[in-house]
């Protein structure tokens, strides 16, 4: 599209300008903006003079510009004139009446001289008309390019000269590509926030422009003639990618955001002042520093005024004050500023060694400073960011931070490469974790910007997969989700880095941010910390919140403010009672004000010059306003007493009234066009968004009688509740004449068609059975209830015209909603989002009063809970009945409620069956069918599917010999399974026949599973489980699949609640008038919620009797493993229905659940929508990954099967009607309790809601647990090794290492034979023994005996439980970590709370989920192997009077070494189990053990008092380490 057209004409009779000369041309320019095409609107300006050039020295001439002549143009090109503009022609001939002098040697223009009031329009258009003389020949070349100086910059210019040598003649043409320029002449507003991208290619760019010149030439004796000059300039802007689109702005701020906008250093001091003065409150101030920084262009000014921010930093690093450090760099970082660089480092241990001792949350927050200096100095950053990523030292939090950075730097492959590589050996998963997701979500994205960085990371994620592929979620991720449109060049990304710690259970940080992306550009749009948890000794939260890269608010909760919170919202003290009585009393005396807030969202400008001379801008600008009006009064009976208590609320009477109102207005511009102090010619695109809400009404609250009453006037007028409105036009405003504002649609208006006030009258389609439009509608709604929907088209020179009016009115209630669609659009001309979006559109939502015989005086709901629901029903059938004084022939409420409801019909013989087996009958009376289920309905159960699809399909030809083969296979597995066996088989030829059933034959081992892919797998029910309700079920299932095939077998009616139960709720919409019965709809709820079977029941009806339409809801618990839920509404709720199901079973081995929908019939908007949304099924499926297969099934029900594989993956199936995806191996963020042939329970358990134990199971498999078996160690990670214990030694099995040391736990190998332990156990004043003696376990508590029969239950601050359990005793302190310990001998468990994550160790690890640092010994070292491991943990005794004779000790290599060529002799870096002084060892094991090793003559020997420890590990070798000694008796010193 072209999206401006510039047209010059320079006739030049003399190009050689002699001394003492006046040279006269005539001048003529045009510029117009506008959609191509004839016959649409544009807009522009044309200027008309006479031009004269003298030359007054060798390169110095003066230009006067007579005559000048403004036009505007506004109208229908070409078949509208020009208007001449007589006041801006003034305007321009009075700063163009003086000479202007410039320089010119050799065709190129220099310095240009203008008086020095002259305005910059005229300025630039002198600079215009001059660039036409610019011009470059190289003599020797006809083709050439070079970099040329012009009005639009240095621009990469082509020459082409055509010599015509017979007639002294030539051509010369020249273009620029105004995109290929070293230093382009633009001016950007308010874009800090918008980072370009100068590497992307030029298709990626919306804006693209070229100029082209050319030159007529004539050759005489005294040199070259130039006879005539032209030129056309080009701009197309394509905002959604397409050869077309333009659009102007023009914004007129208020004067707070003005002074924002003005971008001016002066900007901060101005606020600075204001807020210091306490001009600005907190609100006020946080709207209008970032929009300050949005529009200030940081240069040394700036950084000079925030250079107090450097100070505050340095201040508070001696201070020590590590919140006044974290404002400092929230601060630094957003001023973004690459001198801070040097001040942000010192907060970086890697740069700094006394930053060492600050928490790590400053640690973390000093690498988040550097993103924003990234977008300045990204080489820079990119060198900080990858030393701190190295850096194991720190913390994996900040080392995580460190890779974001890094990554927003935009790293080449070798960067990424080297990052890869030191994956491979990353001793921190976390860590590893992090950056391979990371990773990946870059690897999958198509943003132009990050192609590199994507191909870089595709390259390193191949040789990490093998590696950190199957991590799970306890390892941190980065969440991607996101796409990019290379047709729109538009693309948004949302991200999630969930941070954990290997101390912490749950992530310790969750930053989300939303980045968009448009053409070359990119904007972080909003940036959230939701959660940040930090160190345990100063616990705290933390949150903070970014919007265009500047962090706006952040908040931190201390532990202080945390235990304050709790004590006053746990304990019951008489402050926290004052407080609420005085919020009580301040509700009491009510609300009225008035608030108005405007606001200026946005401004964004683009300006770059034309070969006019005149500036085109292109812009956008955002304000919004909101207004609210609130006037409540409430009045409370009786009134509070002094000695106020809350539970007087609850007997209290409250009466409300209330007049709200509140209004939103949001205005955007888009703007194309010239924007001069004198003139605006151009295009303008306006959208508003305009919503008005208005709530009055009175309200009665009854606490105790639990009923709430609320009264509204009808509607009296009409009211816009909502509108959006969006216009483009060519404009024209002369600020000379303000009134003289010409204003042009885009394209012309034809004439609207009158729309007709006659109802709608369905189409043929429409009219088809089962259309919504067709339903019967209680009268509240049908009676003058009229939808009117009209559409008019008109196509002419205006395009297409298009009016729709949806209206839904009710006479009853006295008000009719419409919504209202208007647009004329130029999509004929091109099917583009550009040509949609210009002309104009409006949709409105309108409420206007309907016009009834009847006089509505209010409009009453009314809501009543408890006890007394029925009676409210029965009050308001009463009260508007005709015949009070007749006695009703109901006797009881629930005939009545039956009747009033309008189902009496439904329910009667409810507690009859017709099922011939006595059996059901017995066993089952309470498994009733689906709701309101009606003679030859099949029931929605986990095996069967409905009849009316199972006939259906079974018609198909080829069918009926598959559904001969599922009743035979019937007979051995009950008809339940026959009939969805004849269901499947009928529908898709790739399940097996039921002879062949998959859920039997791959229950038997993976391997076969393997063979078939998921989708053949059949979900078998845990009910199916059951012998005795295999019976029932098969039963049932008989008897629909006869009643489907047409036999006169009918299902047992449903159970009404109402039958047993009272209702729990009931609310009435009503319309009260004059003398008149009131109309409305009614609403009943039952639950029965103490059976085993919960069940909850919902109707809804009209008040008058005369309308049949209900609507019915019913959902129950049938057991612990199916729940049924129905909806039915339509004429006694037969017309439509919906059902569903869950389930839970299996799977082929597996445990799983079932959701099954079925939908028998439903309303014809429902289908076109359910249809449109079933057309993205396909395409997301791939996305996701997930595959598919095209095969019929029942055409009205859908299934999804998810089935838990392993405790991380699950297999998921969805089956449709024609569709079957599936999924396998799908990793889960949290652990389920599942494993291959779990069983499932047959007899509900007593707390039968499994669906409600999911969470608690959940939680309970989160918690780590450790176990020793003989010479077998499982730890907390789930490592397994073998480690034998030396006798009598305990070991640190398990302790919790944070500062409180709630616990510990040793364990040492018994003297009295090698298969039996012994414990000792450690907790708060407890100290607790189980060992074994003469074969039985004995318990001692705090050196006392107990006995191991009688549970022990202690009465101290430690609470703690000891038991008997199985073959040995069971401890339990869940307030201390300990959720269960057990001890039998021989076998040794524990089990700590998940909340212990990271905060133990021992032999049992430290329940991090780092395997890869599993063997960390308490030094810190990672020992070479399991047994260096185990020993290390060796509680070191007594040698005399203790029974382990081990100690630790340092070792020599005692044979020489060769190390690096020289005689060295090495020591071990780590001690070694060595007998004691006196001992000789009896047993030994080989160990690996690292060595420091100094030359062969250096002092240094094993009594040196040196940290061998902090040695450099050099070389590594195996010696012997003792495990047995043997000792001579010795006495020990008293």
């Amino acid at each position: 599209m072209k999206g401006l057209i510039l047209a010059l004409v320079l006739s030049i009779v003399e190009p050689v300008f002699l001394i003492g000369k006046t040279y006269l041309y005539s001048y003529d320019s045009f510029i117009l903006h506008g959609l191509p095409g004839r016959g649409l609107a544009m807009a522009g300006v044309r200027l008309t003079s006479k031009l004269a050039i003298s030359r007054v020295s060798h390169s110095d001439h003066l230009l006067q510009i007579q005559s000048p002549k403004l036009e505007e143009y506004n109208g229908f090109w070409p078949t509208d004139p020009f208007t001449p503009s007589s006041r801006l022609t003034e305007t321009i001939a009075a700063c163009l009446s003086q000479a202007f002098k410039f320089e010119y040697t050799e065709g190129r223009v220099g310095s240009i001289y203008a008086p020095e009031d002259c305005p910059i329009l005229c300025t630039n258009l002198v600079r215009g008309i001059l660039n036409m003389m610019q011009i470059t020949i190289k003599k020797a070349q006809n083709v050439y390019e070079l970099q040329e100086a012009g009005i639009e910059g240095i621009c990469q210019t082509k020459y082409v000269i055509q010599d015509d040598g017979k007639n002294n003649r030539a051509t010369i043409s020249k273009s620029k590509n105004l995109m290929d320029c070293q230093e382009r002449a633009v001016k950007n507003v308010g874009m800090a926030y918008i980072r370009l991208c100068p590497t992307c290619p030029l298709k990626v760019r919306n804006i693209k422009g070229t100029v082209m010149f050319t030159y007529k030439m004539k050759y005489s004796d005294r040199g070259a003639l130039m006879t005539s000059a032209t030129s056309e300039q080009l701009y197309q802007i394509s905002p959604f990618n397409e050869p077309s689109g333009v659009v102007v702005m023009e914004a007129r701020p208020w004067f707070l955001s003005a002074i924002c906008a003005a971008g001016a250093t002066n900007t901060f001091r101005f606020l600075k002042q204001k807020i210091h003065d306490g001009k600005l409150n907190i609100w006020e101030a946080a709207a209008t520093l970032p929009l300050a920084s949005h529009f200030v262009t940081p240069n040394k000014e700036t950084l000079e005024v925030a250079s107090p921010l450097h100070d505050l930093a340095t201040e508070a690093v001696s201070k020590g004050d590590a919140k006044d450090m974290a404002l400092a760099l929230k601060a630094i970082s957003n001023a973004g500023e690459p001198a801070s660089i040097k001040r942000i480092l010192k907060f970086l241990p890697t740069f700094s060694l006394a930053a060492a001792s600050l928490p790590n949350r400053i640690h973390a927050d000093a690498v988040l400073a550097l993103r924003k200096i990234a977008r300045k100095d990204p080489a820079k950053v990119r060198e900080i960011a990858l030393q701190v990523f190295m850096d194991n030292t720190l913390a994996p939090n900040v080392r995580m931070m460190a890779c974001v950075v890094l990554f927003e730097t935009k790293p080449a492959l070798p960067v990424v490469t080297a990052m890869a590589s030191s994956l491979l050996t990353e001793p921190s998963l976390q860590v590893a974790s992090f950056t391979y997701s990371h990773m990946k979500a870059l690897a999958v994205g198509r943003i132009p910007q990050l192609y590199n960085l994507s191909a870089a990371c595709n390259i390193a994620i191949k040789l990490l997969s093998p590696r950190l592929d199957r991590l799970s979620y306890r390892y941190s991720k980065v969440i991607h989700v996101g796409d990019y449109s290379p047709e729109y060049q538009a693309g948004a990304i949302w991200r999630t880095y969930l941070m954990n710690s290997p101390s912490t259970m749950f992530p310790t940080d969750i930053i989300t941010k939303v980045r968009g992306y448009y053409a070359n550009t990119a904007t972080d749009i909003i940036e959230l910390l939701g959660w940040k948890e930090l160190p345990p000794e100063d616990p705290m939260l933390s949150a903070y919140i970014k919007i265009l890269g500047q962090e706006i608010a952040f908040v931190d909760v201390d532990k202080d403010a945390i235990q304050q919170t709790m004590m006053v919202s746990l304990t019951g003290s008489s402050n926290r009672q004052l407080v609420l009585k005085k919020v009580v009393e301040e509700v009491q005396r009510g609300i009225s004000g008035r608030w108005t807030l405007p606001a200026m969202v946005g401004e964004l400008r683009h300006i770059v010059p034309t070969v006019l001379g005149m500036p085109l801008e292109l812009g956008l600008c955002g304000t919004a306003l909101a207004q609210g009006a609130a006037d409540v009064d409430i009045q409370t009976s009786p009134p509070l007493s002094d000695n106020f208590r809350p539970s007087q609320l609850l007997e209290t009477n409250m009466d409300v009234h209330a007049d709200i109102k509140s209004k939103a207005y949001f205005h955007m511009i888009a703007m194309m066009g010239i924007n001069t102090q004198y003139f605006q010619s151009g295009l303008e695109f306006h959208a508003e968004f305009y919503a008005n809400t208005a709530m009055k009404f009175d309200a009665t609250i009854n606490m105790k009688e639990k009923n709430l009453k609320t009264e509204a006037p009808p509607c009296h007028q009409e009211v816009e509740l909502a509108a959006v409105r969006s216009e483009a036009y060519a404009i024209s405003r002369n600020m000379e004449e303000v009134d003289s504002e010409k204003k042009s649609q885009l394209l012309p208006r034809g004439k609207a068609p009158i729309i007709s006030g006659q109802p709608f009258q369905p189409s043929e389609r429409s009219s088809k059975p089962g259309n919504w439009k067709q339903s019967s509608i209680p009268s509240v709604i049908s009676e003058g209830y009229q939808q009117g929907s009209e559409e008019a088209y008109h196509r002419s020179l205006g395009g297409r015209f298009y009016t729709h009016v949806f209206c839904r009115e009710s006479e009853n209630l006295g008000c009719s909603a419409c919504l209202s669609l208007k647009s004329q659009y130029s999509a004929f001309l091109s099917n583009t989002y550009l040509h949609k979006l210009v002309g104009e559109f409006e949709a409105k939502i309108v409420l206007k009063p309907v016009h009834t015989d009847a006089d509505i005086d209010k409009i009453q709901l009314e809501i009543q809970a408890g006890s007394k629901a029925a009676s409210k029903i029965i009050d308001v059938a009463s009260a508007g009945s005709k015949e009070e004084d007749v006695t009703s022939p109901y006797e009881d409420i629930q005939a009545k409620l039956k009747k009033i409801l309008g189902i009496e019909n439904m329910f009667k013989d409810s507690n009859k069956t017709r099922i011939r087996t006595k059996q059901i009958e017995r066993k089952h009376k309470a498994a009733d069918t689906d709701l309101w289920a009606g003679p030859g309905a099949a029931p929605l159960s986990s095996s069967s599917s409905s009849s009316t699809a199972s006939s259906a399909d079974s018609k198909e030809p080829g069918n009926e010999h598959k559904k001969d083969d599922s009743r035979q296979s019937g007979k051995k597995r009950g008809s339940r399974s026959r009939s969805s066996s004849s269901v499947s088989s009928a529908s898709s030829n790739s399940y097996s026949s039921s002879r062949d059933h998959p859920g039997d034959r791959h229950c038997s081992g993976d391997h076969q599973q393997a063979n078939l892919p998921v989708f053949r797998f059949w979900f078998k029910s845990a009910d199916e489980q059951d012998p005795e309700k295999e019976v029932l079920n098969s039963s049932i299932s008989s008897s629909s699949s006869a009643s489907g095939e047409g036999n006169s077998t009918v299902m047992s009616q449903p159970k009404f609640l109402g039958d047993s139960k009272p209702p729990i709720l009931a609310a009435v919409l009503r319309a009260m008038g004059r003398n008149e019965q009131p109309t409305g709809l009614q609403f009943v709820l039952y639950a029965d919620m103490q059976s085993m079977r919960s069940r909850m029941q919902m109707f809804v009806s009209s008040i008058a009797g005369s309308s049949r339409w209900k609507l019915c809801a019913d959902a129950s618990v049938v057991n612990s493993h199916e729940v049924l839920g129905s909806l039915k509404w339509g004429k006694d709720c037969q017309d439509y229905q919906i059902a569903a199901q869950i389930a839970t079973g299996q799977l082929a081995a597996y445990p799983a659940m079932q959701t099954k929908l079925e939908w028998p019939k439903v309303p014809s908007i429902v289908q076109t929508t359910a249809r449109w949304l079933y057309s993205f099924l396909p395409g997301a499926a791939y996305v996701l990954g997930y595959s598919q297969r095209q095969q019929r099934g029942p055409s009205h029900q859908a299934t999804l099967v998810v089935a838990l594989t392993s405790p991380r993956t699950c297999d998921v199936i969805l089956k449709l009607p024609e569709l079957t995806i599936y999924n396998r191996a799908i990793r889960l963020p949290l652990p389920f309790p599942s494993s291959p042939g779990t069983p499932i329970p047959i007899v509900p358990p007593p707390d039968w809601n499994v669906f409600s134990q999911a969470t608690l199971s959940i939680l309970e498999n989160l918690k780590a647990r450790c176990s020793v078996f003989q010479n077998k160690i499982t730890t907390f990670n789930g490592v397994r090794f073998n480690y034998s214990m030396p006798v009598n030694c305990y070991h640190m099995l398990v302790q919790d290492c944070s500062p409180e040391l709630k616990f510990l736990v040793m364990m040492k190998r018994s003297e009295e034979s090698s298969d039996f332990t012994a414990i000792n156990v450690r907790l708060a004043s407890h100290e607790v023994d189980m060992y074994v003696s003469n074969g039985l376990i004995q318990l001692k508590i705090n050196g006392v005996q107990a006995p191991t029969d009688v549970p022990y239950t202690s009465n101290s601050d430690a609470s703690m439980l000891i038991s008997s359990k199985k073959e040995g005793l069971s401890l339990k302190a869940p307030d201390y970590g300990i959720e269960e310990l057990y001890y039998d001998g021989r076998r040794f468990e524990i089990q700590v709370a998940f909340w212990m994550a990271g905060k133990t160790c021992g032999v049992c690890g430290k329940y991090d989920a780092e395997k890869e640092r599993e063997y960390q010994m308490p030094s810190g070292y990672l020992a070479k192997d399991p047994v260096s491991f185990g020993q290390s943990w060796i509680i070191s005794e007594d040698t005399c009077a203790g029974a382990c004779k081990l100690q630790r000790k340092f070792v020599k290599i005692e044979k020489p070494v060769a190390f690096e060529k020289k005689a060295v002799k090495c020591f071990s870096v780590e001690p070694v189990l060595h007998c004691a002084e006196g001992c000789s060892a009896t047993s030994t094991v080989s160990v690996s053990v690292g060595f420091h090793c100094v030359p062969a003559d250096s002092t240094l020997d094993l009594q040196a008092q040196m940290r061998l420890d902090q040695k450099s590990e050099d070389v590594v070798s195996r010696v012997s380490a003792h495990t047995g000694c043997s000792c001579q008796q010795k006495p020990c010193p008293a």
